[in-house]
């Protein structure tokens, strides 16, 4: 789950419009990938019961199929869309998933690994290195389930598009929300530290204004005011207290 914050962060810098719908269901339907297989693993007659390296399976085998369809397939794209939909992994992949965690067992268990400690050497480069250069076909009955990447560049580019606007709706109404009365204390206390520039008291003045006016900000104004509220917190303003 840390790891997986820490992804959150780092796209959510980029742009907050990255974490939308599509990236959600996306997530989502990698985590039902991801607990499919164990179960699966840990029913399958090839897994010594009270193994202590599943996770390690699972992983190196999701790693290995995205890999196969990137180097196989490279006009298509695994289509999280319809397991979200199903809320569960649908035969083809589950097919496959199982096939290549077999495949990952046989791997981790050669004679001639580098470390006899299985976990410990998942760890190492090397096994990636050389598990993702075994040799895998994935099955026709399986390439014909991919969305194409067309496809999915779309959908990821329409939920850029709506969260972009549900952001934009969310910083007006969070900036009225405050009222005019706390903008124009804000900006009066900016000038006390000093940090204030011209654009931002003009920002400041119309969101002080807006009950007299009648004028919101827009969806730029807004998104520069909490910018702008998150800065005078940085710089030592206690902006839930003004």
């Amino acid at each position: 789950m840390k790891a997986f914050a820490e992804k959150v962060i780092q796209i959510e810098e980029k742009s907050i419009d990255n974490i939308n719908e599509y990236y959600f269901k996306q997530a989502i339907a990698l985590a039902i990938i991801f607990k499919s297989l164990e179960k699966d693993i840990s029913k399958s007659s090839w897994f010594p019961e009270g193994s202590g390296y599943r996770a390690n399976i699972v992983t190196y085998t999701i790693a290995k199929l995205f890999y196969c369809i990137n180097k196989q397939c490279d006009k298509s794209k695994l289509d999280f869309n319809q397991i979200w939909i199903k809320q569960k992994v649908y035969p083809e992949l589950e097919s496959v998933l199982n096939d290549i965690a077999k495949n990952t067992y046989d791997f981790l268990n050669r004679k001639d690994r580098l470390m006899m400690n299985i976990s410990e050497w998942c760890k190492k480069e090397e096994c990636w290195k050389y598990y993702k250069e075994v040799p895998y076909i994935l099955p026709k009955y399986f390439i014909d389930t991919l969305q194409s990447v067309g496809e999915a560049e779309d959908l990821e580019r329409n939920a850029k598009k709506d969260q972009r606007l549900t952001n934009q709706i969310n910083a007006e109404i969070e900036v009225v929300n405050y009222g005019g009365a706390y903008w124009e204390r804000l900006m009066y206390k900016a000038k006390e530290f000093g940090i204030l520039n011209v654009i931002e008291e003009t920002d400041l003045r119309i969101a002080a204004r807006m009950e007299t006016t009648g004028r919101t900000p827009n969806s730029v104004q807004a998104k520069r005011l909490l910018q702008f509220r998150k800065k005078c917190s940085e710089e030592g303003i206690d902006v839930d207290n003004i």
